[in-house]
């Protein structure tokens, strides 16, 4: 589990320093595209479900909890997203909308489908199954979600990859 998590990281940061020096190779573009990183999600009935606050947030959205009839407003420029937590009920600017899974809360985030961020504003979506991952791409910012279980996010000046989980291991890398 150790080794699974520690190569998720180290794969999900590659991602993340590829498209940092993708971006800097078109200098010539207007379109420079930071990468966030969110930890948080998980998977119900084969659907990945993402933070909503987090990544709207990300994408520049304003987001509202009524906790009176637990209802989530987000706004973006003209666009208004509303749903119901425990609902597949949403709607994306007055237009009715069903989603796979219902929003839930998760260790204190609500939880949607992926694919439902990218209908509510128009961002593209990618899963990457070994990473246990997402990736959200907005014109102006790209967001990695984790969505593997994973430790709290900390800073470390070297990893070392071990053989085996335990105190006793051989160290196979260090980066």
């Amino acid at each position: 589990v150790v080794m699974k998590k520690c190569m998720s990281i180290l794969l999900a940061l590659m991602i993340i320093f590829s498209f940092a020096i993708g971006s800097n190779v078109k200098t010539a573009s207007a379109n420079t595209s930071p990468t966030v990183m969110i930890n948080g999600g998980k998977i119900v009935n084969n659907r990945t479900l993402v933070p909503l606050r987090a990544i709207f947030e990300e994408l520049d959205a304003t987001v509202q909890y009524k906790a009176s009839d637990k209802t989530i407003i987000a706004k973006k420029g003209s666009m208004t997203v509303r749903l119901k937590v425990g609902s597949k009920k949403a709607k994306i600017n007055n237009k009715a909308v069903t989603i796979d899974v219902p929003a839930q809360v998760f260790n204190g985030s609500t939880l949607v489908p992926l694919r439902f961020i990218s209908d509510s504003f128009g961002v593209t979506t990618e899963w990457f199954a070994d990473m246990e991952g997402a990736l959200v791409t907005a014109l102006t910012k790209r967001i990695f979600v984790n969505v593997g279980v994973y430790d709290s996010a900390s800073v470390v000046s070297t990893l070392v990859i071990k053989k085996s989980p335990g105190a006793n291991y051989r160290e196979v890398a260090t980066v």
